[in-house]
C-alpha cells in the first residue's frame, strides 16, 4: 500500500514550479516523518476566516472545533478531524488529489 505522504511528495514535485508557496510546502512534506507538521482543527479555526484555503503540509488532527466554512488541503486527516470538518460544512482535499494548485489571496500556509 502506498502512503498518503509518498503520493503527496510525488504530486508536489510537479506543483512546486507554480509558486514559492508550493516550494515551501514541498520542503515541509519531504522532511523526516518525526518532524511532520501536525495541526489541530482548533488552530485552523483560530488562524483562518470564512472562505479561506488552509494548506497544511502534514496531518490535520481532531482537537478542538471549527465554526466557519473553509477549504483544507493537507497530506492526511484523522477520522476525528474529518468528522469535525464535515459537521462545520468545510471542504477537505488530500494533497495528492490536486490537479492544479489553488490560487488567490486567501490561501494560508498553516504550520
Amino acid at each position: 500500500m502506498v502512503s498518503h505522504r509518498y503520493l503527496a511528495k510525488k504530486k508536489l514535485r510537479t506543483l512546486k514550479n507554480y509558486s514559492k508557496l508550493w516550494k515551501v510546502v514541498y520542503r515541509y512534506v519531504k522532511r523526516p516523518r518525526r518532524k511532520m507538521v501536525e495541526v489541530n482543527v482548533e488552530k485552523l479555526n483560530y488562524l483562518t476566516r470564512e472562505g479561506d484555503i488552509a494548506v497544511v503540509p502534514g496531518v490535520v488532527l481532531g482537537g478542538g472545533k471549527i465554526d466557519h466554512k473553509i477549504t483544507v488541503v493537507a497530506v492526511s486527516f484523522t477520522k476525528g478531524s474529518l468528522k469535525k470538518l464535515e459537521e462545520a460544512g468545510c471542504k477537505y482535499i488530500y494533497m495528492w488529489e490536486l490537479d492544479e494548485p489553488p490560487r488567490g489571496p486567501n490561501i494560508k500556509l498553516i504550520i
